[in-house]
């Protein structure tokens, strides 16, 4: 949005590690796991092992966990494996693979096991010692750098600026901010987005629902109504209310203002925040018309019925633009995905819905193939 009314970015008071525009920290790469650490000191025993037997394709070191954990950490089942090779019993190869592999290192013991099986236990004092290096990295411990600055963008909550955060809200942006600090701590270039719904007969209803309110008549059709509306009616500034020429505007604007400012108050509280709001109202003009001509195009665009409707590759039809003139939330998405992927160039666009957008996800998904 490029008014006054929707700011770019957050600037909450505090910043946690990890959050937006926070600053990454060096890759630390982690000690090896217990499998991998136990896995590097058998490999040279097992090679020798399989050298003197005449091996010639060594097969691969595997190393699983045991089904009951009383019968050892690991376990190697290698010697299944070589029975066939080698023309010998699995348990005989197994005593003596053992015997070739002595204690040392993250290995505290070697156990036999019918019909084949060496269950390894793990030294304790090797385990506990790795710590070590855990504290000694601190908070940037496990950091790495495998996501080499690609840049994804996480959108999640984009309530409707038209009323409070529900407690399904505060879910959402629980889970997206994880998705986000876990992206950001793997070495990605993350950018965590509100779409700001600020377009279309949602916000024009809940500005004309204020309106309503303020003068003490009845809310429009399919309006909002309720003791929260009456009490944002009450706290429209005058020079919001003013005369009537434009009123609507101005009320509606102020209206979405109040709750992005509340929702940044309410999200900031929990130490999220946002690289970007979104306006919806970016998405159309040129934007659309684009995207539409785009579609149209592959064929895929058709007018009847007084709307607009796209065929998706399945030959399903769905409305993009409706006989009124307004665009469907489906045209948004389109439009605003497109956005993502090809205007701002995202290599990845990560969304966090709501269970009430399931059947929305293949049909986005169906036309983004369109765009490649």
């Amino acid at each position: 949005m490029t008014d006054a009314a929707t700011p770019t970015s957050d600037q909450p008071a505090a910043r946690v590690p990890g959050g937006p525009t926070g600053a990454r920290g060096p890759a630390v790469s982690p000690p090896p796991s217990p499998r991998q650490a136990a896995a590097a000191y058998l490999q040279p025993h097992v090679t020798a092992f399989l050298d003197a037997q005449g091996v010639i394709d060594h097969p691969a070191l595997v190393l699983e966990r045991p089904a009951r954990p009383e019968h050892g950490d690991l376990a190697l089942n290698l010697a299944l494996r070589l029975a066939k090779p080698l023309g010998r019993r699995p348990l005989d190869i197994a005593n003596d693979l053992a015997a070739a592999i002595p204690a040392g290192g993250p290995i505290a013991a070697v156990a036999v096991a019918p019909p084949g099986f060496l269950n390894l236990r793990l030294d304790l004092a090797w385990l506990f010692g790795t710590m070590r290096e855990v504290v000694a990295a601190g908070p940037h411990w496990g950091r790495l750098d495998f996501g080499a600055g690609q840049r994804v963008q996480v959108e999640f909550v984009s309530a409707n600026p038209t009323g409070p955060l529900l407690f399904s809200h505060g879910r959402g942006a629980v889970v997206g901010d994880t998705v986000a600090r876990l992206l950001d701590f793997t070495g990605h270039a993350v950018e965590r987005e509100f779409y700001v719904n600020d377009a279309g007969r949602q916000v024009r209803v809940f500005g004309m629902s204020l309106v309503a309110a303020r003068l003490g008549r009845p809310a429009p059709d399919d309006g909002y109504s309720g003791e929260y509306i009456q009490e944002l009616a009450a706290a429209i500034p005058d020079e919001v209310w003013g005369g009537e020429p434009e009123r609507l505007t101005r009320v509606t604007d102020w209206g979405i203002q109040h709750y992005l400012a509340e929702y940044r108050q309410h999200l900031g509280d929990i130490g999220i925040g946002f690289d970007h709001w979104f306006s919806e109202r970016d998405l159309y003009g040129e934007w659309s018309e684009a995207t539409r001509a785009v579609l149209a195009a592959q064929g895929a665009i058709a007018e009847h019925d007084g709307a607009t409707w796209i065929t998706l590759p399945d030959g399903q039809e769905e409305v993009l633009v409706k006989s009124t003139g307004d665009g469907t939330y489906f045209w948004g998405d389109i439009l605003y995905h497109r956005d993502k992927l090809v205007r701002r160039g995202f290599a990845r666009a990560i969304d966090v819905w709501g269970a009430d957008h399931q059947n929305q996800v293949r049909r986005v998904k169906d036309v983004l193939s369109l765009f490649g």
